[in-house]
This record gives C-alpha cells, structure tokens and sequence, in this order.
C-alpha cells in the first residue's frame, strides 16, 4: 500500500506545469538576454530570461518588460521567443541558443524544499497517506490472529505496538517530503524550481494548492476500488485448473 501511496502522489505531481529547459549550451554575448526556460501552464507561457553568464534570472510574460527588452511574441513552432526593444530593434532566443553555467543552474535541496512548502506538500502527503496508514492498522488483528495471538494473549499489546510503529515510519509524510526534494534537486534547475515558485505564488497557483487536497482525495476513491478488484482476479489465477469432466457416449440402443 506504500507503493499505491507513491504513485498516487507522483499522479498527482505530475498534473504541475510543464517545464522545458536548455539542453544544448552555447556561448552568448554577456549584454545579450539569454532564454533559460519556459514554463507552460494551460493559460499562459512564462520565460526565464537572464544576462551575462550568472547573472539573476527573471520569469516574465509575453507584454512584459524586461531590462530595454519587450516580450513581443513566442512561436510555438519552433520554440523562439522574440524581444523588441522601443526602437524597433529585435532579438530572437530559443532554447538551444542559451548559456547556462552548469553550477549556477544546480539545484540544493534546499531550493526543492522552498517549492514543497509552497505547494504545501506535507498537508497533500498527509491526505495521500491517511486512508493507507488506516486501512494496515485495521489489519493487525488479522495478522495477529493467524499468527496465534488473541487480544488475551501477553504478547497481543506488544505486537500491536510495534507494529503500528512500523506502519507509521514507513509512512511518514515528513520522510516522504525529505525524500521528494531530494529528487526535484537533482531533476529540477534551479530555475525551474524558480519557476514552480513563481506559478504556486500566482492565483491560479494558489487555487491549485488550496484543491490539490480535494484532487486527492477523489484520486484515491478512483484508484482504490480498481486495486480491490484485482485481488479475487489475481487469486482465481492462483488456483489450480480443474480437470474437464468427460461426457460418457449414450449406450447404443438395442437391435
């Protein structure tokens, strides 16, 4: 149940934002704006911009200003983001033409960490992980039971104990949480994870976190009575074939 735990939130972790960034570096003049990332929502399209090899990146929109530039336009057909300055003059930026220093885009934990709180990661963990932790627990007088013990017997409180003990570390949505930013600091730029921040700042960011809750809780209820139907299936599969029974001829009838 762990495990359906785990997908369950990763399911729910993937319906964030897409987020596409630099594969391919190249060096660029250091007044030249650089594109480090575009971050795609279903209503908008953020840019990472930046100048000079370091320097502090900005997530901006298309109207938006950033230095003498402005955001005038983005083609999604081959990924190019076009800057106008008030002169007329015009810069085009894709993904592979950008710079980016490999040690200022990488992530700490503690950059992952930041985006968790935002998304109030702990809060969905504790929803995700409730209905798994409650249904083990129902289960330890069963266990208990087909391993002899009765709540009479000395050793039942002790089992109990410990087992629950159990259960609630493997379960621990603190660990969960350690865990998962671990993982988006290794997956993540720290642009990107700027940009996550950016989005879960936002309004529509916020009505994500405030829902996600409530997402969860239906994912659940969706998942759980397709992994319930599977058991009879998986047992049926586990039982030996019955021979086939054989039909005797009718006796022929007399002459």
């Amino acid at each position: 149940m762990k495990l359906t735990a785990i997908l369950s939130l990763l399911a729910l972790l993937n319906s964030s934002p897409a987020i596409f960034a630099a594969d391919a570096p190249a060096p660029a003049a250091p007044d030249k704006p650089e594109l480090h990332g575009v971050l795609a929502t279903a209503t908008e399209k953020r840019f990472s911009l930046s100048v000079g090899v370091g320097g502090r990146s900005e997530w901006v929109s298309l109207g938006d200003k950033f230095g003498d530039w402005k955001l005038a336009d983005f083609k999604d057909a081959d990924g190019t983001l076009v800057l106008r300055k008030d002169n007329g003059t015009e810069l085009d930026l894709n993904l592979g033409s950008s710079h980016i220093n490999p040690e200022d885009a990488k992530a700490t934990v503690a950059d992952a960490q930041a985006i968790l709180e935002k998304m109030q990661f702990a809060k969905v963990a504790v929803a995700a992980l409730a209905p798994q932790r409650k249904m083990l627990l129902g289960l330890l007088p069963k266990l208990a039971q087909r391993a002899g013990l009765s709540p009479s017997s000395p050793g039942y409180a002790d089992f109990q104990q410990k087992a629950a003990a159990l259960i609630n570390a493997a379960l621990d949505p603190k660990q969960m949480e350690d865990d998962v930013a671990k993982i988006y600091s290794n997956v993540f730029t720290r642009d990107e994870l700027n940009g996550l921040g950016d989005f879960f700042d936002s309004p529509i960011g916020q009505v994500y976190t405030e829902k996600s809750p409530e997402v969860q809780k239906q994912m659940q209820a969706a998942v759980f009575p397709r992994i319930m139907g599977l058991m009879p299936q998986i047992q049926a599969l586990a039982q030996p074939a019955k021979p086939a029974t054989s039909v005797a001829a009718p006796a022929a009838a007399p002459k």
